[in-house]
């Protein structure tokens, strides 16, 4: 549910500080709540929009787009073959534990390292970000278009092209999730595997897939014939 109001929270008090809150709130409940584990991916989308249109350079977004769309996979790929090792050496408590602690240091990683705007990171200088920044507008002329044109709405509803990106995002998560989900259960429950092994094969199919989304993303960027209206279509 917080997919609906995270644009607007990000607007108002800005990416950084929305991802810094759900990330601490997810590192606690995944320590404390195994129930409650997940809260912040719901806003994961979201930031990846805001992190695309503010960092990444206008002929670069297909590669920005297939990493950072990317982490339901590597998330899977980094975890599951350990969460595997753990549960049959440690017991299920541990990788409650283990999630939490990799969650925190991802968020400490990100705590010192992003910023919403490229222009005040002291790590960009004024080549990359004029590389970031070039057919785009301006910080000043975007925040008073954004203060004179309301958003219409009803038009971004009936538009087919969004209707086919929402559509293939559901068809996307929902293949990802159902093999995070169950092929591990799968391997071990009905092939018999131990479930350290089990852990490891279900990480395959993930990291295939983001390779061949790597790609894609790269190939997305050199396709000039195109326009990115059409790519999307």
């Amino acid at each position: 549910m917080f997919v609906i109001p995270a644009p607007w929270i990000m607007k108002k008090i800005g990416t950084y500080y929305t991802q810094v809150f759900l990330g601490l709130l997810t590192t606690f409940a995944a320590a404390l709540t195994p129930w409650a584990t997940g809260i912040a991916q719901c806003n994961c989308y979201p930031v990846i929009g805001s992190i695309v249109n503010n960092w990444a350079a206008t002929r670069e977004k297909g590669i920005f787009l297939a990493v950072l769309t990317g982490y339901t996979q590597l998330s899977a790929v980094l975890t599951t073959p350990i969460a595997g090792y753990l549960a049959n050496h440690y017991g299920w408590p541990s990788v409650f534990y283990f999630q939490a602690l990799f969650c925190g240091t991802l968020l400490f990683i990100w705590t010192i390292n992003y910023r919403d705007n490229p222009e005040k990171h002291p790590f960009v200088s004024q080549k990359e970000f004029s590389k970031i920044s070039f057919g785009k507008e301006t910080s000043q002329s975007l925040h008073f278009s954004n203060q004179q044109s309301k958003i219409p709405w009803y038009r971004v509803f009936f538009h087919l092209p969004v209707w086919a990106c929402m559509i293939s995002a559901v068809c996307y998560i929902y293949a990802v999730q159902f093999n995070i989900s169950f092929l591990v259960m799968y391997l071990a429950w009905i092939l018999k595997l131990p479930i350290t092994a089990a852990g490891s094969i279900a990480a395959l199919p993930l990291a295939i897939e983001f390779i061949l989304q790597f790609f894609v993303g790269i190939l997305s960027d050199k396709i000039k014939f195109l326009s990115e209206h059409t790519k999307v279509c």
